[in-house]
């Protein structure tokens, strides 16, 4: 009797997770207003953790093409940096969203769990290279805007009805967020570069 509750169980989490995934991609406002009710933060960090492998799965065979295949130590341990880079940047734009969204007056909670299926247009990112190849140069730059912009909708729809925001408010927490980030990603930069000058120096002294 459990074991039968247990595989029901599961089979109705898949058919949700499958349904989530579906009406983010297609039906991205009701989608998000449900997301936003039910919070279910296992299912963003699996769909999360499943977008970084499958990936870092594409690389692989793109190389393996291209002359080679890596070794399995190698796959492993990029497949784990790929895990938790992934994991670390869906926490840290969510993280500043959600600061930038209640200093707009935003009073909802559980982002994190949303915007854990607004990355997944990006799982066409492949289908996009492969057209880019095959028609020519600049349809592949052009798709990979497309799918960008489709992400970036659905970070606008998920701070919106998780925080119960105006499209406008949203639109600007996610344009603050994006130049916090950029802003921040630069500085880093120049950190490095910085820091890689100074050793340099050093070592040539």
């Amino acid at each position: 009797m459990n074991q039968e509750s247990d595989t029901q169980r599961s089979e109705g989490t898949a058919v949700l997770l499958l349904e989530y995934i579906y009406g983010s991609l297609f039906r991205p406002v009701p989608t998000m207003q449900r997301l936003a009710h039910d919070q279910p933060l296992g299912l963003a960090v699996l769909v999360q953790v499943s977008l970084a492998i499958l990936s870092m799965g594409l690389t692989v065979v793109g190389s393996t093409f291209l002359g080679g295949l890596a070794s399995p130590a190698l796959l492993v341990a990029g497949s784990l940096l790929a895990v938790i880079s992934s994991l670390m940047i869906w926490v840290t734009v969510t993280g500043v969203l959600q600061m930038l969204a209640e200093v707009l007056g935003g009073k909802g909670t559980g982002l994190l769990a949303v915007t854990g299926f607004a990355q997944l247009p990006f799982v066409f990112s492949p289908v996009a290279a492969v057209l880019g190849r095959a028609a020519g140069a600049g349809l592949d730059v052009a798709l990979s805007l497309v799918l960008s912009l489709w992400v970036a909708m659905l970070y606008i729809l998920a701070v919106r009805e998780t925080h119960g925001l105006s499209t406008a408010r949203a639109l600007g927490t996610f344009a603050l967020g994006a130049t916090a980030l950029f802003a921040l990603l630069f500085a880093l930069i120049f950190v490095v570069i910085a820091l890689w000058q100074s050793l340099a120096d050093t070592f040539s002294m």
